[in-house]
């Protein structure tokens, strides 16, 4: 009789354990592989804003100056005399907002300063991410 009851299977317990296991991990992995999503995109739009500092560097090559802050960034893909731009398209952030553009820079103040508002989309704040160097925590 103890053998029939061995081969029967799980209890309804074990069963409960193993999901709720497997829930508990399924929770920190998302968590885990969330920041590390969220740190790509500020990478990216770190790598993004020193692309579009360089391309503004080349438009100051080409033209003897960079763009006001009122031209801002779209002069690299629509030159204001015509003929082909520097880009074919401004990129969006990771967030999907555009890039700003200051010229005079505030972060760097002998030239120019491109920057994502970040992940909350506010300007002006510490999570802003540039072509300056960041912050060290």
């Amino acid at each position: 009789m103890n053998n029939k009851m061995l081969m029967r299977g799980f209890s309804l317990v074990e069963i409960m354990v193993v999901v709720t296991l497997i829930a508990i991990l399924g929770g920190v992995a998302t968590v885990y592989f969330a920041g590390v999503l969220e740190r790509g995109k500020i990478d990216t739009a770190r790598q993004q804003a020193y692309e579009l500092s360089k391309a503004l560097d080349m438009y100051k090559l080409q033209n003897g100056s960079y763009p006001t802050t009122s031209e801002g960034l779209e002069v690299l893909a629509k030159p204001a005399r015509g003929g082909a731009g520097i880009m074919n398209e401004i990129p969006l952030d990771p967030w999907k907002h555009e890039y700003e553009y200051a010229n005079p820079g505030n972060k760097n103040p002998n030239g120019i300063d491109v920057w994502s508002n970040g992940p909350n989309g506010d300007g002006g704040v510490e999570a802003d991410i540039g072509n300056w160097a960041p912050a060290k925590d």
